[in-house]
């Protein structure tokens, strides 16, 4: 559950108020209401004030903190393994803009925070997180909408590790972290919405993630997904849509790779003024290379002192993936509710995994 501005999920295939024969919604809070969310499109995360062509915020915040299990990856040095548990304080910061123009709009989110625990200044640590959005109509039925999100986090739980990112378009941003220790990620993507007819549009995308540990026990990631989706509106309330996507993992420091192939459809509608439900389902074919240990014969074991080996393994499984939010819209800011089940590339332990 989490909270934003109310400009924050106005994205999919719009219909203006004007296009010819698609009536503006008579529920529509105001002339940029662009529907329901689609959840195959881009989720953008950034706040921006509904009608204004400039918007500034910042804020600040000391608040006392209690953790109790704060615990570092085997071998980090100046850490103990076991979990540790400490009171502290914690400063939090931060700043958002944003920027109308006549056929475009920008925004930019940075949020920082400080820890300091009293009984484990190991633990001590800088968070960082960055989002910029960009949307450019580039012709009248053409928009290019561009999201770079970067970040850098000490915990594994908090703020900057699950803050609205277990949706499935935000797949190369870690949310499963399993040790306290420092990981840096980045994740830019692109998406161009062209509008057939005033119902119907296609979406092309396209994303590449990095996220980088720093233990070296931990696996690292580079990876991309490429997408087309496309979306009907039934009518001004209601959208269906489906989506195909072709992800890749190629985790760093460790032997393995997995490449995943999603079919999904979705259906969105604007249950009142106030209230938008969104959902998606489908399935996705992981195909996963990597290493595993099996056991040697016991001749064999005899001649090399070892009883398992290291061998290379190829598994394809095929799993479901699904997606529910209920949006509450407020004037000043929207609450959601959001349910996720999706493949992840894991935490740099477990690597390619089943997340819900």
């Amino acid at each position: 559950m989490y909270a934003g501005d109310a400009g924050e999920y106005r994205f999919g295939a719009a219909i203006d108020s004007e296009s010819p024969g698609v009536p503006a919604a008579p529920d529509a809070r105001d002339s940029n209401y662009d529907g329901p969310p689609v959840l195959s499109r881009a989720n953008n995360l950034s706040p921006e004030t509904n009608g204004a062509m400039n918007a500034f915020g910042l804020y600040a915040q000391i608040i006392g903190v209690y953790d109790s299990g704060l615990a570092a990856p085997p071998g980090a040095p100046g850490k103990q393994t076991a979990a540790v548990a400490s009171f502290g304080e914690q400063t939090n910061f931060g700043a958002n803009a944003s920027h109308r123009w006549r056929r475009s709009k920008l925004a930019i989110e940075y949020r920082g925070a400080y820890l300091h625990y009293t009984h484990a200044p190991q633990f001590d640590g800088l968070d960082q997180f960055l989002q910029l959005t960009y949307r450019q109509a580039l012709l009248r039925h053409l928009t290019l909408d561009v999201n770079n999100t970067l970040g850098t986090t000490t915990l594994a739980n908090g703020a900057f590790s699950y803050f609205s990112l277990a949706s499935l378009d935000r797949i190369g941003i870690p949310t499963s972290e399993l040790f306290d220790s420092r990981t840096n990620y980045l994740q830019s993507r692109v998406d161009l919405t062209w509008r057939l007819t005033p119902r119907f549009s296609l979406d092309f995308g396209g994303d590449g993630f990095v996220v980088r540990r720093a233990s070296l026990l931990l696996a690292g990631l580079n990876g991309y997904n490429a997408r087309v989706s496309l979306a009907y509106r039934l009518t001004p309330r209601q959208t269906l849509s489906a989506t195909y996507d072709n992800t890749y993992f190629d985790f760093q420091r460790a032997f393995g790779d997995s490449r995943l192939e999603t079919a999904a459809l979705g259906y969105s509608i604007a249950l009142t003024r106030e209230w938008d439900l969104s959902a998606l389902a489908g399935g996705v074919r992981v195909n996963t290379l990597g290493l595993t240990e099996v056991p040697l014969d016991p001749t064999l074991a005899a001649l090399t002192g070892q009883n398992f080996a290291l061998v290379t393994f190829r598994n394809v499984a095929y799993l479901p993936v699904a997606e529910v939010r209920l949006i509450r819209r407020f004037k000043p800011a929207s609450l959601t509710f959001d349910y996720s089940s999706t493949v992840t590339p894991g935490n740099g332990l477990a690597l390619t995994s089943r997340q819900t």
